[in-house]
């Protein structure tokens, strides 16, 4: 856990580039779900 933490600054500027794109993927796909869900509302 030592050697993590010391590398926390380090490893944290490389990890949160995937982490954000992630984050945006998840997003994307919780936005794409409500629309399809709007859209199966106004068809009804």
């Amino acid at each position: 856990m030592r050697t993590v933490l010391v590398n926390a600054d380090d490893l944290s500027l490389e990890a949160m580039t995937p982490i954000q794109t992630i984050l945006r993927k998840t997003e994307d796909l919780k936005g794409a779900k409500r629309k399809l869900s709007w859209a199966c509302a106004a068809m009804r």
